[in-house]
């Protein structure tokens, strides 16, 4: 290697190396968070932070979509269903009586619904019932928390539980004023064993109601709540006893989802309701994707196919998307047109006899071929006054006017022209030519 070369690579190095440690001596680095939102399966499972929060209270979580998938309700402690109608059949309602009397604890929510009787299900056979307020919710009032560290909040409402039982308290509707606008959405829940006051804010609009707030309690034999609690608008907690279970009955289980559960006293709630629950089941109720999202999941191949050949397809009659174009169609011309035309143009440079060229030539070639009298035999020059002789005799047809019409180089006059053709065609119709 040459001197230059090993130079030239030594100054490359250096100048790396330098560059090099420019960078790490003045540039600064830092580390920047960003918010990516829930994870996949969170958005899946919109009640996987209450799930992960009862797990590690000890105890076991299981999910399904509907009763069916439960295989033994004995093993269930707590129950909460999302929605009152996943109680779709007499016999899922005859199984849960069944299981609720037993002793289970059942949590179900009326949310939102159009149908304020409830049908014929479960909770209208125990006298509920649901109607709906008309007033202006301030959705903020009860918004997912901002900054806030979920687990830490979580672990810190397990630590405000104290006893290791938890009785209810009969009670009426908390009707006391409230100072603010958000504690008009505020319902506040005593619980005996619980020191701490807890505070829900429901984010519905439905109110839950029972046919015992209106009959007369000497005469009601049927279910009765023994305690309720609301906000300034209505009711929209209730427990009650059937048989030897606890059924609760709450406007909403979205205070629980991964949005609301940190907010307020909503965890401390849940909590509460499963304090002596060794397993909790969650009824998520159907909940398909849209037929795209599957699509795409499942078979992007497939839509990628279809929109390249629709793109293709589009692209191939593209054309047909453009203004019409007037397509002038022009037809050939006739032979007659064209003889006729071909003679026009010879008349017009003067150049008749081009015209008779053709008749003389085929006429003349006929006539070489046969015997005009003794002394000419076939295939013998002959003058032009023999051949003017016999197409005479031949065709009838005064010599005068035969060695004009296949002789005469000089054509005047149109009518001389006309005569000439005329007597040419005499002359080849005669002969049959």
């Amino acid at each position: 290697m040459k001197i230059k070369v090993k130079i030239l690579l030594a100054i490359i190095v250096c100048i790396a190396i330098l560059v090099t440690a420019f960078f790490f001596v003045f540039m600064e680095s830092y580390t920047e968070t960003k918010e990516l939102g829930w994870s996949e399966k969170a958005r899946i499972n919109r009640f996987l932070a209450a799930q992960q929060f009862l797990e590690k209270n000890n105890a076991t979580v299981e999910q399904a979509n509907s009763l069916q998938q439960i295989e033994n309700l004995a093993d269930s402690d707590t129950i909460i269903i999302n929605r009152y109608a996943d109680v779709v059949s007499e016999q899922q309602k005859e199984k849960l009586l069944n299981w609720l009397s037993g002793g289970g604890h059942l949590v179900i929510a009326l949310n939102d619904t159009d149908d304020q009787s409830l049908g014929n299900d479960l909770l209208s056979d125990l006298g509920f019932s649901v109607y709906y307020e008309t007033y202006d919710y301030d959705s903020t009032d009860n918004t997912e928390p901002d900054d806030i560290d979920t687990q830490n909040t979580l672990e810190s409402e397990l630590e405000k539980i104290e006893s290791d039982e938890v009785v209810v308290i009969a009670g009426d509707v908390d009707t006391s004023d409230q100072n603010s606008t958000k504690e008009e959405y505020i319902t506040k829940l005593y619980f005996e064993g619980i020191p701490d006051e807890l505070s829900i804010n429901f984010p519905t609009l439905a109110i839950i109601d029972h046919e015992y707030f209106y009959a007369d309690e000497g005469n009601y034999d049927d279910y009765k709540p023994f305690y309720w609690a609301g906000d300034k608008y209505g009711v929209r907690f209730i427990q009650m006893y059937v048989g030897d279970g606890l059924i609760t009955v709450v406007s909403s289980t979205e205070i629980w989802s991964n949005n609301y559960l940190s907010a307020d006293d909503n965890a401390y709630l849940l909590a509460v309701m499963t304090l002596n629950s060794s397993k909790v089941t969650f009824l998520l109720g159907s909940n398909f994707a849209s037929l795209s999202t599957l699509m795409w999941k499942f078979s992007y191949e497939l839509i990628i196919s279809i929109t390249f050949i629709v793109l293709l397809w589009l692209i191939h009659l593209g054309k047909r998307f453009t203004p019409p174009v007037t397509v002038n169609n022009h037809q050939r011309r006739s032979l007659i047109e064209h003889i006729k035309a071909v003679g026009n143009f010879h008349w017009k440079k003067k150049q008749p006899l081009l015209l008779v060229a053709s008749l003389r030539e085929e006429i003349l070639r006929y006539t070489s071929f046969q015997r005009i009298g003794p002394s000419h035999s076939l295939n013998k020059s002959k003058s032009k006054q023999d051949i003017t002789n016999w197409l005479s005799k031949t065709c009838n047809i005064d010599p005068q006017f035969v060695y004009k019409a296949i002789y005469q180089n000089e054509i005047s006059s149109e009518a001389d022209f006309i005569e000439i053709i005329r007597t040419l065609q005499i002359v080849k119709l005669e002969l049959s030519i």
